[in-house]
């Protein structure tokens, strides 16, 4: 096949979509990692004030178990990108590549919204679980994209 042929084929449209694919889906990963590094303060200091009242005692927002419960937080993503990627490929096969990206964006907007809910419900069990519905859809894409 010679090279003429494969430009033929070339067109703004096909370049664009690349890109976005190429773009998103690598970006997606680098970010969710480190997305938490910048805010640790604050979440430590929600974590603190979520559990004192729980228990109507004070806990620091520097003491040992609030410091676990950030090193969880930050962890669990890692989990659900290795759930998603073992489920990447069975899914591919399944339905197919393009459903497969699709379906794995309901992992993201399912994260994105029990992550953003937590602060109303006051609950850090919803962020740690968000991380993890990200960390689904991060695997998934990393196995398909």
């Amino acid at each position: 096949m010679a090279a003429s042929d494969l430009m033929g084929g070339l067109n703004i449209n096909l370049v664009f979509t690349a890109f976005i694919i190429i773009f998103g889906s690598s970006f997606q990963f680098g970010y969710n990692i480190g997305v938490l590094n910048n805010i640790k303060p604050y979440i430590t200091e929600f974590y603190s004030d979520v559990y004192s009242s729980r228990e109507n005692s004070t806990i620091e927002a520097d003491s040992t178990r609030v410091t676990v419960l950030w090193c969880l937080t930050t962890a669990i993503f890692i989990p659900g990108g290795f759930i998603g990627a073992f489920l990447g490929g069975y899914l591919a096969d399944k339905f197919g590549r393009k459903k497969t990206i699709l379906l794995s964006h309901i992992f993201a907007f399912l994260g994105a919204g029990l992550s953003t809910t937590c602060l109303a419900a006051r609950a850090p069990e919803l962020l740690m679980l968000g991380r993890f519905l990200v960390g689904i859809n991060s695997g998934l894409g990393n196995c398909i994209a």
